[in-house]
C-alpha cells in the first residue's frame, strides 16, 4: 500500500473517531450543539485537507505555461 494512501485512511479514521467522540459529548450533555461549535469547524477542515488537497499540485504557478522560468516544471512536462 502506498504511504499516501495509508496517510489518507489514517485521516480518514481519525475523523471518524473524532466525530464519534464529539457526538457522545453532545448526547451525554457534557458539550452543548451549537451552530458556533469550534469542533464542528476543525472538523470540515481536516475532511477538506484530507480528501481534497493530495489530489492538487501545490507549490506550482501560473509561470509554467510562460516563458519567464529557465527550467520548465515538473507538472508540465
Amino acid at each position: 500500500m502506498k504511504h499516501n494512501t495509508m496517510l489518507a485512511v489514517a485521516s480518514l479514521l481519525s475523523l471518524l473517531f473524532l466525530t464519534l467522540h464529539i457526538t457522545d459529548d453532545i448526547v451525554r450533555g457534557i458539550s452543548n450543539a451549537e451552530s458556533s461549535n469550534t469542533s464542528l469547524l476543525v472538523l470540515a477542515v481536516f475532511l477538506y485537507g484530507t480528501l481534497v488537497l493530495p489530489n492538487g499540485d501545490r507549490g506550482t504557478s501560473s509561470c509554467c505555461s510562460s516563458d519567464c522560468s529557465p527550467q520548465p516544471c515538473p507538472s508540465c512536462t
